[in-house]
Formats: C-alpha cells, sequence, structure tokens
C-alpha cells in the first residue's frame, strides 16, 4: 500500500510539473548570458532582415541597474550578433540604462530617408530612447544609432515600464505608447525634426489600477491592446490614429480560467488578411494564453488555448517560467525556424545566475491545437507604411504577372477593383503598360522568399509574348 502511494505521489508530481490539461512546446535555442545577475532579462523584438531573414536580429533588453542594463543583440543561434567580439559597443547598445522594454517598427520617413526604428523603455531617465537601425550595404544589420528620446515624466511613478510602438497603415503614421506602474498609460504621435525622433502627446489616460507593462499594437486592425498586470487585458479602439477611450473592451481578465496574475507581455501574430493571435504571458501559472486576433465589435477576443514552454530534455535547454517579454515572427527565418518563432522572457533559466530568451518554433506551437493554429509565412511586416510599388494592382508588394493579367483584362478601358491605371488618368492604355513594364519583377515579396527558394517571379514566356505584341501594336500606332 505504501508502495502504491509512493507511485501515485509520483505521477501527481510528473502531471502537475508538466501542467496537467496544458499543451506544451518545447524551446529549441536559448540565449547566452547577458551581463548581470539574476533576472535581468525581460523584452524582446526581432529585427527582420529585408532580404535574408537567416541573418535577422534579436533585440533583448537587460532592465539590471547601472552598469550593465541596455539593448543586447543576439543571432537566431542565441549567441552575440557579432560573434567576433565580447558585449561591447557593437552589440550592446543604450549601455547602463534600465531597458526594461524594447520595441521596433519599419518605415518611418524622414522626408529624405526611411529608417527602420527601435525604441527602448529607459527607466534611468524617465524617457523613451529612439534608435535608427544602421545596415551594411548588402542590408546586413551593422548596429544602432541614437536619434533622439522622449520624456515620459507625465506618467508619474515608476517609468515608462512598459512600451509599444505603433505604427497605422491607414495613415502611415508612427506612435508610442508608454506607461508606468501606476498604470497610467500615455500616446504620442512621432515625428522628424534635425536628425531626431520627435513627438507630441495626443493621449493619456488611467489604464488601470495596477501595473501596466503589457501592450501591443495592431498595426493593419488599428487597434491597441493594453494590460493591468492584476486585472485584464483591454481593446482599444483609435481614431485618426489616437487611442478613444470609449468603447473600450474587456478582452480577459484574472478572475476567469485563462490568466493567472501577473499579466505581463503581449504580442501578435499576423496573418494574411487580418488572422493570426493575440498572445498574453500569464506569469502566475507559466502558461501563455492566446487568443483570436480577429474579433466581432464590442466583443472580446475568443480565446482558443493555453499553453506553456517545457524542457527541452535532448537540447539541455530548461523550462520557461516566471515570463515577462514576449515576442513572435511569422516570418520564414530559415533551418529549424521555417514557420516562424515564438521568443520568451525565462525569468528562472534553471542552471544559469541570469535569466535569459528561449526560442520556440511556431509549428510546436501551431501543433498545440485542434484544429492547428495558421502557419503563415506569407505575411511580411515591412509592408506596413511602404510605400507602393508602381505596376502593383493587387497590394501585394510585388509586380508580376497577377499584375500584368489585371492590366490585360482592363486595357483599353476604365481601371477595375484591381486597378491598372497607374497614372491616374481614368483609363488603362501603353502609357500604364510602361510603368508597368519598368517596374517588373521588382518590390518587396514576403521575407522569406529572397533567400529560401521563391524566387522574385519573372515574366512568364506567355506574358513576353504577350508584351511584344502590345508593343508592336504601339509601333504600328
Amino acid at each position: 500500500m505504501a508502495d502504491r502511494i509512493a507511485l501515485l505521489a509520483c505521477v501527481f508530481l510528473v502531471l502537475l510539473s508538466a501542467g496537467a490539461g496544458v499543451r506544451a512546446a518545447i524551446p529549441l535555442v536559448e540565449t547566452i548570458d547577458m551581463f548581470g545577475s539574476g533576472d535581468t532579462a525581460d523584452d524582446t523584438a526581432l529585427w527582420l532582415h529585408p532580404t535574408d531573414p537567416s541573418k535577422s536580429i534579436i533585440l533583448g533588453s537587460n532592465k539590471t541597474a547601472d552598469p550593465y542594463g541596455g539593448i543586447y543583440g543576439f543571432a537566431l543561434d542565441g549567441g552575440r550578433w557579432d560573434s567576433t567580439s565580447s558585449w561591447g559597443a557593437s552589440n550592446w547598445f543604450d549601455q547602463s540604462k534600465r531597458i526594461n522594454e524594447v520595441d521596433l517598427s519599419y518605415n518611418f520617413h524622414t522626408g529624405t530617408e526611411t529608417w527602420d526604428i527601435v525604441a527602448a523603455a529607459n527607466r534611468n531617465d524617465d524617457r523613451i530612447d529612439f534608435f535608427r537601425v544602421l545596415t551594411s550595404p548588402a542590408g546586413d544589420f551593422t548596429g544602432l544609432a541614437a536619434v533622439g528620446n522622449l520624456s515620459t515624466s507625465v506618467l508619474g511613478g515608476d517609468n515608462p515600464y512598459g512600451l509599444t510602438l505603433f505604427h497605422s497603415s491607414s495613415l502611415d503614421k508612427h506612435y508610442a505608447l508608454a506607461s508606468s506602474k501606476n498604470g497610467m498609460v500615455a500616446q504620442w504621435e512621432l515625428g522628424y525634426s534635425a536628425g531626431v525622433v520627435t513627438g507630441n502627446k495626443v493621449w493619456e489616460a488611467q489604464v488601470s489600477t495596477t501595473e501596466v507593462e503589457g501592450m501591443v499594437a495592431d498595426d493593419v486592425n488599428e487597434v491597441i491592446y493594453i494590460s493591468g498586470e492584476n486585472t485584464s487585458i483591454y481593446r482599444y479602439k483609435t481614431n485618426g490614429g489616437v487611442i478613444q477611450d470609449a468603447g473600450r473592451v474587456t478582452v480577459d481578465s484574472v478572475t476567469g480560467p485563462h490568466l493567472t496574475a501577473d499579466i505581463e507581455g503581449l504580442t501578435l501574430y499576423y496573418g494574411s488578411d487580418g488572422a493570426g493571435y493575440l498572445i498574453a504571458s500569464s506569469q502566475g501559472d507559466g502558461q501563455f494564453a492566446l487568443y483570436d486576433r480577429q474579433f466581432t465589435e464590442g466583443s472580446p477576443n475568443n480565446h482558443i488555448v493555453n499553453f506553456q514552454v517545457n524542457e527541452n530534455v535532448g537540447a539541455g535547454i530548461d523550462e520557461v517560467r516566471s515570463t515577462d517579454g514576449i515576442d513572435v515572427t511569422n516570418s520564414n527565418l530559415g533551418g529549424q525556424f521555417s514557420s516562424g518563432v515564438f521568443f520568451v522572457h525565462d525569468g528562472y533559466n534553471t542552471g544559469h545566475t541570469i535569466s535569459n530568451i528561449k526560442l520556440v518554433s511556431w509549428a510546436d506551437v501551431a501543433d498545440e491545437t485542434t484544429p492547428n493554429l495558421i502557419i503563415d509565412t506569407t505575411w511580411n511586416p515591412r509592408t506596413v507604411g511602404q510605400s507602393p510599388v508602381p505596376g502593383d494592382t493587387n497590394d501585394d508588394r510585388i509586380v508580376n504577372d497577377l499584375d500584368y493579367n489585371n492590366l490585360v483584362a482592363q486595357f483599353g478601358g476604365p481601371p477595375g477593383a484591381e486597378s491598372a491605371d497607374f497614372n491616374d488618368d481614368n483609363v488603362v492604355n501603353l502609357d500604364d503598360f510602361a510603368i508597368q513594364r519598368g517596374n517588373f519583377g521588382f518590390g518587396v515579396a514576403p521575407a522569406s522568399a529572397a533567400a529560401f527558394g521563391t524566387s522574385t517571379p519573372e515574366p512568364s514566356t506567355m506574358t513576353i509574348l504577350a508584351i511584344g505584341g502590345l508593343l508592336a501594336l504601339r509601333r504600328r500606332r
């Protein structure tokens, strides 16, 4: 009898440690140690390489006090992005600043240039620090350059605690949101002047009675998600890019079955046509709650599944617990991450003296529900706010056979729904054909295409013959 009780006790402990009834994924990679000790890591942002996603860079925040705080740069194998150097100026940025959160946005227009910008929540100086991503002629990451800062003292208390960037796709305007430990959140519209990023405060509110850290913006649906650590996840609409207090929707709360305080990091998995997922770190039980990105106006996002990240025994990578920041990408980063990556802060990092970031294949997460979650590597975050490519009729940011077929179908008449009238003269003719021909094969394909076997489409044989026919027609005229 005693043996049986002992056996049952062991089974109970195994089930408890595995989170009985909760789906589980495993990490494939973990980052090396930053400087400092204890739970110093926190948030993560992925910089997506414009043409070779395998060269993308992980930017991780270090929230420790002087002298080890800052933004650390990692490669996708978990090592320093600059493997030729120890932690230093080439791969450790905003040094000695207590950086709680980090975020990134593409296509920030200065008037003469277009930047990828990084924002960091600097708790040393009560401000948001801004950087532009520096690249080589080949587009490879070479570092970050400081391009201004924005005071967040209006928030009061310990700030900025939470941070997110919002790029309104309809307005092509950039915004920054920051929060404090007293539950205040403010929004600034970003601008540019004399070489630096500037900000004009357009909204502020007491969002929660508890600390607010988790925030994420849906750039396409133009809604903002903000969480009170001991209360709820809230969804806000925007109007003209500005958050609206009216119509706030409670997505989920710690009083329900899916979230256990603290609610920490929030992130969004983007798919095509508005599909995707909102993911929240349920820190109290070491789980991640996943919701449908699509929603009915006035109603909460539907909860789909909870999952956790367990130990990868074969790779010697420990389980993930006490998570703050999370991030996710749908992009094909190559190799074991060809289906995308879920990035997760591990506050314990068992066996080490400092916390770190774990990388989980999105395919592993997607398999944790029935039917499986979507795996969609076609949506490219770099297309938000990107200038359209002349000759592109279907807004996929590349000029190819599909666009030529639309032009042929509309040739000689008024433009159709996917307009081939590129010079806005209300008729599709040889002038529009000349514009399209000049840009054929150009544009931004899904970021995975250039490096992993989906080459930029070339004109088919039939297209070339048809182009020749149109040119002949033009010569006869």
